[in-house]
Order: C-alpha cells, then sequence, then structure tokens
C-alpha cells in the first residue's frame, strides 16, 4: 500500500523574506508619498508645477494641487490686465498664467481719473536746455523708419527728440505718501546721482538729467555724475556740447562726465561712479530712467536714520509708444523682489504684517523689505558701498549683479526695501541689447551663465562684507 506523501512546508530563505521585505518598504514608500503629496509637502507630486516662465506677473504660490489650487498673482510693473492663474490639466504639468499684457490700460486710464489723488502736473521746471542734433543725425534710418528705431533702441526715439528735454512736473505719490513728512534737507545727507550709460540717445539721457536738476531740493543734490561705459554711438560725441551748456546755468561743479577706457558693462562703470562720488549718499539711476515730484526725500530720510539701509523707489514703466507713465498714486499691493533658481528677478506680494516695518505710518506710505533689488535704481550711503566691496568685478556686462548685491546687503548687516513715496519712470526698453553692441566680442551666453555661477559661488559666501571679495 502506497504511503500518502507527507504535505511539503514551504521554506523561505533569506532571499525570500528580503523579497517580501524590499515589497514592503516599497509599499511604505508609496504610502507616504501619497500623504505628503495630498498635504503640500510634495507639491508636483499629485498637483501642478511652476512655469519656466513668469515675466509679466507677480506670483506667490499658496496651493499647487489642482483640487485646492491657489495662487496669488498680478500683474507686474508694465503690464496691464487681469491676471489669473489657472491650475494644470495634468499632474506635474505647469500651471498657466493669463490676462496680462504690454502697454496702456485703457480700463487703467479710466479709473484713474476717478482716483481721490489726480496726479498732477506742473508748469516746465527752472532749468531749461534745448536739444540739437543736426540733420545728419535726424535722417538716419534708425529714426525714419519704425522697425529699425525699435531694432536700435527699443522704444520711440522719434517721440522722444520732439518731446523736449523738461515735460511738466508730475506728482505720482499717493495721498499717503503727499501726507508725509520728512526732516528738514538741511538735516539730510547730500547725494551723488550717478547715471551710467552705453550708447543711450542724447535725448533720454539728457532729459533723466534736467530733470533730476529741476525737481531736486538744491540743498540735497549734491553732484549729477555722468559715466560713460565706452560709448561709440555718434549722437554721444555732442554730449559734452550740451553739457557745458548745462554747466552755464546750473550751480558751478553740480554736473561731471567721466569715460571709461573700455566696456564690458554696468558693474565696473558703478563701481566707477562710487568712486567719482564726492558725496555721502550715491543714488544709482539707468539711462533711461526719469524722476517725478518728491523722489529724494524718501530716499534720503531712511538712510539718514540707518546707513546700512538699501533703499529702492518705486519704480513706474514709461511707454515705450508715447513715453508716458503707466500708473501712479503709489506701488500698491507691495510687491517683493524674488528670485528663481535660475537667479532671474520676478514679484512676489509682500507679507502685510512682516514685510511692512513702519508700523507707525499708513501703510500705504510705509517702506516693505525685499529679498531682491531689481538692479538699475536704488539709494545707499556711499561708504557702506565700500564696506560691502561694492560690485563684484568679475561680473561681465549685464545681469546676476543685482542678486549678488542684494545677498551682501542682507548677509552683512544692512536692509533692502522698497519706498512706495519716491517714484522714478523707466523705459524698459524692448530690443536685443546685445545684438546691437558693436563692441562685444564674448559669447554672451556663455557670459551670462558665467555671471550666474560666480553670483551662486561669490555672493553667498559671508567672508565677502568686505572689499576682500575673492577673485
Amino acid at each position: 500500500m502506497a504511503k500518502t506523501p507527507k504535505s511539503s512546508k514551504v521554506s523561505c530563505g533569506w532571499i525570500c523574506r528580503s523579497r517580501i521585505l524590499v515589497f514592503l518598504l516599497l509599499v511604505q514608500v508609496f504610502l507616504i508619498c501619497c500623504f505628503f503629496g495630498l498635504h503640500g509637502v510634495l507639491p508636483h507630486h499629485n498637483g501642478c508645477s511652476t512655469p519656466k516662465s513668469t515675466e509679466g506677473y507677480m506670483v506667490q504660490e499658496q496651493q499647487l494641487h489642482r483640487e485646492d489650487f491657489y495662487v496669488e498673482v498680478h500683474c507686474a510693473e508694465g503690464y496691464h490686465g487681469r491676471a489669473k492663474a489657472l491650475p494644470c490639466l495634468h499632474l506635474s504639468q505647469p500651471y498657466k498664467l493669463t490676462g496680462c499684457h504690454k502697454g496702456i490700460d485703457i480700463e487703467h486710464v479710466h479709473r484713474e481719473k476717478k482716483e481721490k489723488t489726480p496726479i498732477v502736473t506742473g508748469p516746465p521746471g527752472k532749468y531749461h536746455l534745448d536739444l540739437r542734433l543736426p540733420e545728419d543725425i535726424l535722417s538716419q534710418k534708425s529714426l525714419k523708419e519704425q522697425k529699425a528705431m525699435f531694432k536700435q533702441y527699443g522704444f520711440n526715439l522719434k517721440k522722444s527728440n520732439e518731446m523736449g528735454l523738461v515735460r511738466p512736473t508730475r506728482d505720482l505719490r499717493n495721498a499717503q505718501c503727499q501726507a508725509r513728512q520728512y526732516p528738514e534737507v538741511s538735516a539730510l545727507p547730500k547725494a551723488s546721482v550717478i547715471i551710467i550709460f552705453f550708447n543711450e540717445a542724447l535725448s533720454t539721457l539728457l532729459r533723466n538729467v534736467m530733470m533730476v536738476f529741476n525737481l531736486t531740493p538744491e540743498e540735497l543734490l549734491g553732484e549729477v555724475l555722468l559715466v560713460d561705459d565706452h560709448s561709440d554711438l555718434e549722437e554721444l560725441k555732442l554730449l559734452p556740447e550740451h553739457l557745458e551748456r548745462l554747466k552755464g546755468i546750473v550751480p558751478p561743479e553740480k554736473v561731471r562726465l567721466v569715460h571709461r577706457d573700455s566696456h564690458d558693462g554696468i558693474v565696473a562703470a558703478r563701481n566707477l561712479g562710487a568712486k567719482e562720488a564726492r558725496f555721502p549718499v550715491i543714488v544709482i539711476l539707468d539711462s533711461h530712467a526719469e524722476v517725478t515730484v518728491g523722489w529724494l526725500e524718501p530716499l534720503l530720510a531712511r538712510i539718514h536714520e540707518d546707513r546700512k539701509r538699501v533703499v529702492v523707489p518705486n519704480i513706474v514703466a514709461i511707454d515705450i509708444h508715447n513715453l508716458d507713465f503707466l500708473g501712479g498714486n503709489g506701488a500698491w499691493p507691495p510687491v517683493r523682489g524674488i528670485f528663481n533658481w535660475r537667479l532671474t528677478f520676478i514679484g512676489a506680494a509682500a507679507d502685510m504684517d512682516s514685510d511692512l516695518p513702519e508700523k507707525d505710518v499708513d501703510k500705504k506710505a510705509s517702506v516693505w523689505r525685499s529679498p531682491v533689488m531689481p538692479g538699475g535704481l536704488f539709494a545707499m550711503d556711499r561708504e557702506y558701498y565700500w564696506e560691502l566691496g561694492g560690485y563684484d568685478p568679475e561680473i561681465r556686462y549685464y545681469g546676476a549683479e543685482h542678486v549678488e548685491m542684494s545677498f551682501r546687503i542682507w548677509m552683512c548687516g544692512g536692509t533692502l526695501e522698497v519706498n512706495p513715496c519716491s517714484n522714478i519712470g523707466h523705459i524698459y526698453r524692448e530690443f536685443d541689447r546685445f545684438g546691437v553692441d558693436r563692441q562685444l566680442k564674448s559669447d554672451i551666453g556663455k557670459v551670462l551663465d558665467r555671471n550666474d555661477a560666480r553670483v551662486a559661488d561669490v555672493g553667498t559666501n559671508t567672508k565677502n562684507c568686505s572689499s576682500n571679495i575673492e577673485t
């Protein structure tokens, strides 16, 4: 009689047990990822990702899950419309930003007419200067044909040449800023206004200078210092003659022109300007900027209270077609400057509780702290500028210098803030700045990438809080 075989026991050795353990671990990891993804810790697993470009928008991300999506978004300075952030259709895809566009916002123009605080205009200022351009300059193709003009200059230069160097004054301050009181001008430090330029059109450059003279108290304006970054634009050969005529009508030694022997960007030019400056506060302006009523006192008052404050004005876009100011009546809601992993400057909504330090004034007239400055317009104590080491001289041409300076301001005991009561216009030119640079010999892409890498390496090192920047 055959024996019934005994039921065999399944033997699970170490290989079998290890496979089971790996399986259980994978299940656990999956559950953890799902849990954190649903609760926002891993937002890109079960939600939308950040768009590669946020140009034209000020974004503050709150929740990126499609089921509970919330992104606060506004149109950036120079853009208009009704900003919207739309959730992605599929997981991990970027959400969509829509609604903002460049140009004049007709609805905004109508709303401005109803504002309680109208933009006050006044007669042209005390000082006047005629723009004198010969026929060979005025007959150039870049002034006759709009396409050629915008390719070369990025804005309506023909309009700029026709409108004169002194326009009616503009008061872009809101009622809260107009009501603010500042120390007597005799108690505030004097400023050196430094204007860096490279191949800037003569009319925009001189209008910048003339509005500084007309809208700045004489007791506060130490000098206007023009720094030429080795320009080769033909019409700028006429600049010395215009400045000589200007010197005949403004107080003595109020305007100077210095030249660089080479052209490699705004960093070296700004360092030269700060070195040449003769007064306690330096104010850096882009060459295509334009100040408005009451622009300087708010900047100087903050620095007077604390010399380690670096103050940025409210930058108001100037339309590239008709050269009118786009906006006014203060900057609201407040926007901080931040940056992405490519070190690109972008805007984000400020925190009303932690970012507005002046608790004793109306919030619409209060400065707000900002991690990063836009770059082209700011005021700071001259000695503090050099205590930080100035700009890193290894940064070439353009790009990343504003982030590098912002890093060192915050890491080396200073603060960076935006003042809504100081309004300065700026032409955001739409052209390839490097494509029209005849002196550019390098591959600009590699230069800009090197600038970013330099900032990431050197700018984040607290050892560089003095002039001993590693090279």
